[in-house]
């Protein structure tokens, strides 16, 4: 009996994105035959990695081809370029589904767009975004055109979180051409962790006590990603006494990192950089993972958390993660009990001091790893993605 024959679909997107998850690409092969379309970087360094030790060969296990092009019209926005020789590309591939992960206001998605319409197969659109706040002004009054054209113009959306959802369906898009659900995952089988010896050496390497209760934090040393009010909070449960201390180690770098260096005297240490695939081994070490973030509205910015990746990546490292009221977090930890008002530090510091407790912190890890096994490992999110498209 002959095998089913696989659709095809054209992943388009951001190097980044392949480099960041190479497994997106290989769990939608289980369900499609695969082709990635992203732009050439040959030369640099994408997280921490030369992007001429990627290629587009597939790795084992993995069953899909990525073709690097070069991009037209470069300019340093990820949304201001186009991609050379793309049209050619998908004619001779012909997919059955374009899948495109770029807003809606990006010159690529707009491409892709434009080729799907050339192509003889019709392929299904569908277009990802992460996008969770509305400008206003006259940028605002741009986006809002856009995305009325993009819910016209397409035919699917995955939003990255359900405000991403609520503006492409006030933009008429229906409700049911769209889904909530994660760009990027973790895999099912969690990282084994660490011994209680091995976790006591981890901690004297840094000159804490054998028992200290260490907490991790995961980005960018600004203020918009709260690490000030982490600092305070723990600086705080520091002057309390506790019978164990509380210790910080904190992975990232930023325009905050000479203040953070003067003010982590003595209650933490700023962990040299690893590359992103070292995150999770560093994560198990760790007693705690906190996402402090809280809205930018400065100086004509706004931004919002649109997912939190270091949430997924804590609790596949079997280290539970709280974080802040802030954008996407409450969804993705999706439990009230984890989750504190951005910018309030009495908050959060009782917060730390729940998970201080042993039963309490398992049980919350045991309810976080639940949530995600279901939605958030690379599998899960291929599955939805499927069900959704087919």
């Amino acid at each position: 009996m002959n095998p089913v024959k696989k659709r095809k679909l054209a992943l388009i997107g951001h190097t980044y994105s392949l480099a960041h998850n190479r497994w997106k690409a290989a769990t939608l092969s289980k369900y499609y035959d695969v082709k990635c379309y992203v732009p050439e970087l040959k030369g640099k360094d994408v997280l921490g990695r030369s992007m001429d030790e990627i290629d587009s060969t597939a790795e084992p296990g993995e069953d899909y081809e990525t073709i690097y092009l070069p991009k037209a019209f470069l300019k340093e926005k990820t949304t201001g370029f186009t991609l050379k020789n793309l049209s050619k590309e998908l004619s001779s591939f012909a997919p059955d589904v374009i899948l495109l992960e770029n807003e809606p206001w990006s010159m690529l998605r707009w491409q892709a767009w434009v080729c799907a319409k050339k192509l003889p197969t019709k392929p299904v659109f569908v277009e990802f975004t992460w996008e969770n706040l509305k400008r206003t002004g006259w940028k605002g009054l741009f986006t809002n055109n856009v995305y009325r054209f993009a819910a016209r113009y397409g035919d699917l959306v995955i939003c990255g979180n359900s405000v991403a959802q609520k503006i492409f369906v006030d933009a008429g898009k229906p409700i049911e051409q769209t889904l909530v659900a994660g760009q990027l995952g973790v895999p099912s089988e969690r990282i084994v962790a660490p011994s209680e010896q091995e976790k006591e050496a981890w901690r004297e390497s840094f000159g804490f006590a054998k028992d200290s209760y260490v907490i991790g934090y995961c980005g960018r040393f600004v203020e918009e990603k709260g690490i000030l009010d982490l600092l305070k909070a723990v600086e705080s449960i520091d002057r309390q006494g506790q019978k164990r201390e509380v210790r910080l180690v904190l992975l990232g770098a930023g325009e905050l990192e000479p203040e953070i260096k003067l003010r982590l005297e003595g209650l933490g240490v700023i962990h040299e950089a690893v590359d992103h695939h070292q995150v999770p081994d560093l994560m198990k070490q760790m007693d705690l993972t906190v996402l402090p973030s809280k809205p930018l509205n400065k100086n004509g910015q706004i931004w919002e958390e649109q997912f939190g990746r270091v949430i997924i990546e804590s609790i596949y490292s079997e280290t539970p993660c709280i974080g802040s009221s802030s954008g996407a977090i409450p969804e993705v930890l999706n439990d009230e009990r984890a989750v504190f008002d951005h910018g309030d530090i009495d908050a959060l510091k009782a917060l730390i001091l729940s998970c201080m407790d042993e039963p309490w912190r398992e049980t919350l890890l045991r309810r976080q790893i639940v949530h995600i096994k279901e939605n958030y490992t690379h599998e899960a999110i291929a599955k939805h993605y499927y069900n959704f498209i087919s």
